[in-house]
């Protein structure tokens, strides 16, 4: 599909293509969680709208010791490990790279990182991987 408007900040479709499967799978296997912590804290999906993803990682972690169970607090630990990576994507700098083509630069560590495709590329697959390990969980966990 083509795009609606001609966009007047250069970068390449490939690079939009890759940051916008990586925010999709990352988005994707928030609601997941939400549901995984659902499964333990009945009622827990209700409320999510005030709750950031950072409070929804911590909040499965937590729900991961209220029964212990080592493969729920696997997904925790994941989880917050991407959120970590996804808030760094997010809260990020645009910045012109090679060739006059648009980039994102993470800031909010000590050290710059760049987002380039490749990288933008690997959080969308092991945003994908997490998404698949969570819904065999969940249905696991709900027989759905």
């Amino acid at each position: 599909m083509p795009r609606p408007y001609q966009s007047r900040i250069s970068v390449e479709d490939s690079y939009l293509e890759a940051a916008g499967q990586a925010l999709f799978n990352y988005a994707y296997v928030e609601g997941i969680v939400a549901y995984l912590v659902n499964s333990v804290v009945p009622g827990y999906i209700n409320l999510t709208r005030s709750r950031t993803a950072d409070e929804i990682a911590n909040d499965l972690d937590l729900s991961s010791n209220i029964k212990a169970d080592q493969e729920l607090r696997g997904v925790a630990s994941r989880f917050k490990e991407l959120t970590g990576k996804r808030d760094a994507l997010l809260f990020a700098l645009p910045v012109t790279a090679a060739k006059d083509h648009a980039q994102i630069l993470s800031t909010l560590t000590n050290v710059a990182e760049e987002w380039d495709e490749a990288s933008l590329w690997n959080f969308a697959q092991q945003a994908e991987a997490l998404a698949i390990d969570s819904r065999e969980l969940l249905q696991k966990r709900t027989g759905q």
